[in-house]
């Protein structure tokens, strides 16, 4: 955890030293390192209930946000992704773990 809070402080150093052109880069790697530290808090939390899962807090969330994010997220430079989700569409669940990344 130490290490995330390294990361973080570098993080808060760079956004104040990088210029407009960069603020896109700094705030895609702040975006992962936050995703990062928010793995390695609940695979602390899997520890110390010794291994069991904590609860999952479902909620009302809309769909076209967090696949505009997603997309946004794996961005590859030439690519093209079309996102197209009604944007009255709904579904219960946990917001982040809608945006977690599995392993592939």
């Amino acid at each position: 955890m130490l290490a995330i809070a390294r990361i973080q402080m570098a993080l808060g150093i760079l956004e104040q030293r990088a210029g407009e052109k960069q603020m896109s880069y700094v705030q895609d790697l702040r975006e992962e390192v936050q995703e990062m530290s928010g793995l390695v808090n609940e695979l602390l939390s899997f520890s110390k209930a010794s291994l069991e899962p904590a609860t999952v807090k479902l909620q009302t969330v809309q769909v076209q946000p967090v696949a505009r994010k997603a997309a946004h997220r794996e961005d590859v430079p030439g690519a093209r992704v079309k996102i197209e989700v009604d944007d009255s569409l709904r579904v219960l669940a946990d917001p982040e773990l809608l945006l977690r990344r599995w392993p592939t």
